[in-house]
């Protein structure tokens, strides 16, 4: 049988990279908010002004030191796995209800109703096989029709 669509991906460190913020990135901005709010909800109860340094610091921490963090240990991860320095490429062919993932030392078939959420950045989609594992697409590498075809996938997994 014929796919529907193919496209390929080069799994390079600067993919890995935009994964990884697509998929932590928000969450870091929510807890920093939720800080905050606990920060002015603090001052106003007490009006102690000497909490407001504990609560600066805790949100550059989560907005600076953990993304950099995180930056440092995806590059120590990327740099361990020896497949993905053989110049690591993924086709991925598209059928009717579901997709098929092929690499030089790999074969996966998964079906578009096992898929957990597909996030979209003005890059790339990503087709989340898990909350941290997915698979990942370039824009650039697909054919109008495709993109159309994965946007309305995403829509339909809501």
């Amino acid at each position: 049988m014929e796919p529907l669509y193919v496209t390929e991906t080069a799994y390079t460190l600067e993919e890995y990279h935009k994964f990884n913020k697509a998929v932590i990135g928000n969450k870091l901005h929510i807890i920093s908010l939720v800080l905050l709010f606990c920060g002015v909800l603090n001052y106003l109860a007490s009006r102690n002004v000497y909490w407001i340094p504990f609560f600066v610091i805790m949100i550059a921490i989560i907005e600076i030191v953990f993304p950099l963090s995180q930056k440092s240990a995806v590059k120590k991860l990327y740099y361990s796995d020896k497949h993905l320095q053989k110049n690591f490429m993924n086709q991925i062919c598209f059928y009717q209800n579901y997709f098929e993932s092929k690499t030089y030392s790999s074969y996966i078939k998964f079906e578009y109703a096992d898929i957990v959420s597909i996030k979209e950045t003005k890059t790339n989609f990503y087709l989340m096989k898990t909350t941290n594992q997915g698979f990942i697409i370039v824009k650039a590498n697909c054919s109008p029709e495709l993109i159309a075809f994965l946007t309305n996938l995403k829509n339909q997994k809501g």
